[in-house]
């Protein structure tokens, strides 16, 4: 049988940076660290879009309170293509209950499960959203993966020093008091040609599963 030829692209953005505070001082989300790496192979060509409001406050609250983050995905390149993403969370934040995704429209599939992977020297619950329809050309995933993070009420300011400590928050130098913390997105996209669903492309092409994971690299090569 003939060997399915795979197009497939990864879009990384990283260290999408956080600024938050507990009690009497202030929060913001911001996007100013965060960068993107894109690598192609064929014709597929994807873009991960993440719409922040610089310096928004970001406290501990509820749903209500989220800090819009909206991720989303274009595919930019000549082929229909099945897309899917990571969103990474620290996972003492989520073990937790510390931090919180919103979901966005149902238009998303999510795995049942978060998988673990370890970025840089953090341990990170990685949540996967798969988008089931492909994206032709020039189009964008009908609505966001997510819409936003909010920080639970049970948040101190004790379980924010309790985290820097660890290295899970970081606090800025000099006159930067400001606590930041990261949250890591990851975009793929797979050709639909040849495959019955997005499952089934993103098996053959991108599998995951413990250390073999897009943050650290698949277990081979596509």
């Amino acid at each position: 049988m003939m060997k399915k030829k795979l197009a497939l692209t990864t879009a990384l953005a990283v260290a999408v940076t956080s600024i938050l505070v507990v009690g009497g001082s202030l929060a913001y989300f911001t996007d100013t660290d965060s960068k993107e790496n894109v690598f192609t192979v064929g014709d597929v060509d994807i873009r991960l879009d993440e719409e922040f409001i610089p310096d928004s406050k970001l406290y501990p609250g509820e749903e209500k309170d989220a800090v819009k983050k909206e991720v989303d995905v274009t595919n930019t390149g000549s082929e229909d293509a099945f897309v899917r993403v990571h969103i990474a969370v620290p996972a003492e934040l989520d073990n937790n209950g510390y931090l919180h995704l919103v979901k966005g429209g149902d238009e998303w599939s999510w795995a049942d499960q978060a998988y673990t992977s370890t970025i840089g020297n953090l341990n990170y619950n990685v949540y996967v959203a798969t988008y089931p329809e492909g994206l032709a050309p020039e189009d964008t995933t009908v609505s966001d993966a997510i819409t936003g993070v909010y920080m639970d009420a049970k948040v101190t300011n004790e379980i924010i020093e309790e985290l820097k400590n660890k290295g899970i928050i970081l606090t800025g130098s000099g006159s930067d008091t400001a606590k930041r913390l990261n949250i890591q997105v990851m975009a793929e996209g797979v050709q639909t040609a040849g495959f019955e669903s997005a499952d089934a492309a993103f098996a053959a092409a991108l599998p995951y599963s413990g250390a073999s994971n897009p943050f650290n690299q698949y277990a081979q090569n596509p």
